[in-house]
């Protein structure tokens, strides 16, 4: 679906996919730092889709800190579905200790985790689906995949590269905060998560592709 065509309103979404049958477990991980240093950082664009997707929807519960799970969650259930919204309260490169505390407890399957976070190989602009594959030198995807002993999980990665990351230090880019003109911008890209997230809820899969969410 191109961010061009007509969009609904969120709070509609969930009916704009025909339910599927069956309960599953489902993990949805928004990657970045906890802090308010770190808001509207590039490296917390995962966080930050997750808190608007629970501030701007009535589906999901407030985030609450689980001390047990070294995590922020929030719970709900959807089309016959528990869903899990995890925001890993352990900073980025152990992001895993989170995602593996969550999975064992509810026994979620590799596959049936998506995992939100920003990639520097991709410009501003574009998001890319992926349902397995390396960290690309992700900390936070390493992170994960080393704790899980498993890279078959779902990723959402979130373009953040510009014309500047060639002038600086890749370590200090992705906690830059995003600049005026990408900021313009940030409301459409977590529609476009928000779309992507209830496509898979709704209609059972993500599929590998490439979408833009530039108006």
């Amino acid at each position: 679906m191109s961010w061009l065509q007509k969009r609904p309103q969120i709070n509609n979404l969930g009916s704009l996919y025909q339910t599927s049958v069956g309960t599953k477990n489902i993990m949805i991980v928004g990657l970045g730092n906890f802090g308010s240093q770190y808001n509207n950082t590039r490296h917390n664009i995962g966080f930050a889709c997750l808190d608007y997707l629970v501030e701007k929807t009535e589906d999901y519960p407030p985030f609450k800190n689980k001390l047990n799970f070294k995590a922020a969650l929030s719970k709900t259930t959807l089309d016959k579905k528990n869903i899990y919204l995890v925001k890993p309260l352990t900073y980025m490169n152990n992001s895993g200790d989170a995602v593996l505390l969550i999975k064992n407890f509810y026994k979620i399957e590799a596959d049936n985790i998506i995992v939100i976070h920003d990639e520097l190989d991709l410009p501003f602009g574009t998001i890319r689906i992926r349902n397995n594959g390396n960290s690309a030198g992700h900390n936070g995807v390493k992170s994960i995949i080393t704790n899980l002993d498993n890279s078959g999980f779902n990723r959402i990665k979130i373009g953040i590269s510009n014309e500047f990351l060639a002038k600086t230090d890749p370590a200090h880019f992705v906690l830059d905060k995003f600049n005026k003109s990408e900021s313009q911008y940030l409301i459409a890209l977590k529609k476009e998560v928000i779309t992507l997230l209830n496509e898979y809820i709704y209609a059972g899969s993500i599929q590998n592709q490439d979408r833009s969410f530039l108006i």
